[in-house]
């Protein structure tokens, strides 16, 4: 009746299904996920952006086209009419580059006619995850089908060094499929929901 998050359950896991055997109290209540990232990936990360955003400052909508599963992934219809309905907004659209489907982003891309294109930006399968992650905090936005990419955009960023402050206000949109939403999702309206720790509302 309540979350039932994967997350949430795993830290609950460990006080209380393990609580007879071991004595394990817990010292405080769960506190939602943190994502510890080094410079150099921050670094990466800003070096991407500066070099296809220039000084502009619209706003910034990430896609993750691809899961791990077919039946987690948004339809290419779906991501194709998406893509279509960001162009015509005032924005800079990021678009992961699939790893198993390495046309994917390409192909998303030409759904919109060339005159809209130069807002639409690959992210290159071959920028690490950390500075994926990294990416991910300067987006205002971040849509994804259930998989991987979807946690780490929902994850409170922190830099390990200490010197680098994120924004930590992506709102986060997860578009589910095969898998319920209840067990991965993030949703800052429902109760049995878990919330992303950000400063931005999420919906599944």
């Amino acid at each position: 009746t309540g979350i039932n998050h994967i997350s949430y359950q795993a830290h609950r896991f460990i006080y209380e299904i393990l609580q007879p055997f071991f004595p394990v109290r817990r010292t405080r209540p769960f506190e939602g996920t943190s994502l510890f990232l080094a410079p150099e990936a921050i670094a990466e990360a800003g070096a991407f952006l500066r070099g296809i955003r220039g000084d502009l400052e619209e706003p910034v909508v990430f896609l993750n086209p691809e899961t791990a599963s077919p039946f987690t992934q948004m339809p290419f219809e779906f991501q194709s009419n998406l893509i279509k309905g960001l162009a015509a907004l005032p924005c800079l659209i990021l678009i992961g580059e699939g790893r198993a489907d390495k046309g994917l982003a390409d192909r998303l891309r030409h759904c919109v006619p060339a005159s809209g294109r130069e807002r639409i930006h690959s992210v290159p399968s071959g920028l690490g995850l950390d500075a994926y992650a990294a990416l991910i905090d300067s987006s205002d936005v971040f849509l994804s089908g259930d998989t991987g990419p979807l946690h780490l955009a929902a994850a409170r960023k922190m830099d390990r060094s200490g010197r680098h402050s994120f924004r930590n206000r992506t709102s986060v949109l997860g578009v589910f499929g095969a898998t319920p939403p209840r067990l991965s999702g993030y949703d800052s309206s429902r109760l049995d929901f878990l919330e992303a720790e950000q400063k931005g509302s999420a919906r599944a």
